[in-house]
């Protein structure tokens, strides 16, 4: 199931002229049914699009969701979203569920959305539809739900932490609630509040690397949850020096702690069925990491849409992280999915044919 979710300040859909639906301040949502989507999969991405937080608050910053402003959503049926380019000039579409089971799954989806008090508009199904549309700027975005039949049931939740937008992720199945934190960079409460609502025990927190931005809740939320927290062991030192993780020079509280468990290169981290390789990719610090889950990569602050990591801090190396980036993460396969320790998802692909710092070194 793939989705695109627009901001919008109004929108409406109309059939031979005559309006099917329209909404004021909200989110169109372009949906497209897959071959072998479920009723869970309308369930996760329905939570997930009106919990996304991608409105701005009194700051200016994307911290609110459809849900805290109590905005509205346009559902479009959309099944040239499961268009495959990847072959000749022209998309194939066997991807596509067929019209019965994704008109099915599409009225699912808006019933999910009902019943969680959205006021929900909606276009007319297998239908040539004229969607008007209002933006006050080009926020999009893309969502795709996890296909492979493992991991259907894990759940991934991205909460900005910080002054400095640090990604940290959540991650969990759904057997025993069991869940790994990747880089809780600050605003603890906001991760506690998530874990609560979903009734989550965390288990595990990961660090990524030892820089402030990622380990700024990492004490805190330890002691609220009594999880272990794990770091490269080329990076512990970060963590027990406010002055070499940087705290000290930030203005803020002094970040001092001693991890539990040090991690190399292979390891596995395992909980609830998730099974995480750690990649060790050293060149924005000495002990960077990322994270392989079947086909996802968590990938701190090593590879970045378009960009990577800064190479100028303590240990840094741009050498080493084109090294790092070069001979580990380009050998996963295009459809990886990249989430990123700053800024939008991206995937290996993507980062292949268009990152300037990886066709500079392929041009060489």
């Amino acid at each position: 199931m793939r989705a695109v979710v627009q901001r919008v300040s109004e929108s409406s859909v109309s059939v031979d002229g005559e309006t099917m639906g329209a909404i004021g301040k909200g989110l169109n949502v372009l949906l497209g049914v897959e071959e072998g989507d479920q009723a869970k999969d309308s369930k996760y991405m329905v939570e997930k699009i009106a919990n996304l937080r991608i409105f701005e608050d009194e700051n200016d910053k994307m911290n609110l969701s459809l849900m805290d402003i109590k905005g509205e959503m346009l559902v479009i049926s959309q099944f040239t979203l499961l268009g495959d380019c990847r072959k000749g000039r022209r998309p194939g579409f066997s991807g596509a569920a067929k019209p019965g089971p994704a008109n099915d799954l599409y009225e699912s989806f808006v019933e999910e959305a009902k019943m969680l008090g959205i006021h929900v508009e909606t276009g007319v199904f297998q239908t040539h539809m004229m969607v008007i549309l209002l933006m006050t700027d080009l926020s999009q975005f893309l969502l795709t739900a996890i296909k492979n039949s493992r991991w259907c049931q894990m759940q991934i939740e991205c909460i900005v932490t910080g002054i400095y937008a640090a990604n940290c992720y959540v991650i969990n199945g759904d057997k025993s609630k069991e869940s790994i934190v990747i880089d809780p960079g600050g605003n603890v409460e906001d991760i506690v509040r998530y874990i609560q609502k979903r009734k989550l025990k965390v288990k595990k927190i990961v660090l990524t690397h030892g820089h402030l931005d990622h380990i700024g809740a990492a004490e805190e939320l330890r002691r609220i949850t009594d999880a272990k927290i794990l770091v490269h062991k080329k990076d512990a030192y970060m963590l027990h020096d406010a002055q070499k993780n940087m705290s000290a020079m930030a203005g803020g509280n002094k970040i001092s702690f001693i991890e539990d468990e040090l991690l190399r290169d292979s390891d596995i981290i395992e909980t609830d069925g998730i099974k995480a390789q750690v990649i060790h990719t050293p060149g924005h610090s000495a002990g960077g990491i990322c994270l392989k889950i079947e086909n996802l990569l968590f990938s701190g602050d090593t590879l970045f849409r378009g960009s990577i990591g800064r190479t100028d801090l303590d240990k840094g190396s741009m050498a080493t992280i084109m090294s790092s980036i070069m001979d580990k993460l380009m050998k996963l396969p295009d459809d990886t999915r990249v989430f990123p320790g700053h800024g939008p998802e991206t995937s290996i692909g993507y980062e292949r044919e268009s990152n300037p710092f990886i066709l500079q070194m392929r041009n060489k």
